[in-house]
């Protein structure tokens, strides 16, 4: 998943909760609450299943 206004990157399941928090601080400006539940979503599948390995970040 990327964006062209993402500040920083995370990375899960390797991310903490509060890493997920800081990064969605981070970037308030750059996601509606609609993508920021998908993000946290996504954290959480991630949790879920080790095998899976998704990364946010910018495309630059």
């Amino acid at each position: 998943m990327t964006g062209n206004n993402v500040v920083g990157s995370i990375v899960f399941p390797e991310a903490s909760a509060e890493e997920l928090e800081y990064f969605l601080g981070a970037n308030i400006k750059n996601f509606n609450p609609n993508q920021k539940a998908i993000i946290k979503k996504l954290a959480l599948e991630a949790q879920n299943n080790q095998k899976l390995k998704i990364e946010v970040s910018s495309n630059f």
